[in-house]
Order: structure tokens, then C-alpha cells, then sequence
């Protein structure tokens, strides 16, 4: 049983670094209008290669542990600030 939470903790880290990274790409990228489709490629390799030259990724991974604890308090449910009832 402790295998299969872990596992599960795992998989929430997972979305939640994919969904904050999205969200932050999207905001960078999307700040001015892109005239064709290689030029958005280009706009997202050259901020995900901002990313990693910036404290993001560390403060991203500073906050997963609280998550945790949110995640585990709301047994495996939703997070408050997260969804919005």
C-alpha cells in the first residue's frame, strides 16, 4: 500500500511541474503576437532554455513538499487553490 502512494505523490509532482511550466511558458511566450508556427517553436525552445538559467525550476521544486502535505490532507483530493468551488 505504501509503494502505491508513493507512486501517487510521484505522479502528482509530476503534474503539478508540468502544469506550473506550461502556465509560465505560456505567459512568456504569449506576451506578444507570433506571425507563424516556427516562430512559436522557436519562442518555446528559447524559454524553456531561459528556465533552466533562471531560479524557477528551484522554486518550483521548493514548493512540491508543501504540496504534498496539501495533497495528503485532502486525502488525495482536490487543492483549494487550485480548484475553485
Amino acid at each position: 500500500m505504501g509503494n502505491v502512494k508513493c507512486r501517487t505523490i510521484y505522479i502528482y509532482i509530476y503534474i503539478y511541474i508540468y502544469i506550473y511550466i506550461w502556465g509560465y511558458l505560456k505567459v512568456q511566450i504569449f506576451t506578444h503576437t507570433l506571425p507563424d508556427i516556427n516562430s512559436l517553436k522557436n519562442a518555446i525552445r528559447q524559454e524553456i532554455a531561459n528556465v533552466t538559467q533562471q531560479d524557477t525550476l528551484r522554486r518550483v521544486m521548493a514548493s512540491v513538499p508543501g504540496r504534498w502535505q496539501q495533497c495528503l490532507g485532502c486525502h488525495g483530493g482536490h487543492l483549494q487553490d487550485v480548484l475553485k468551488t
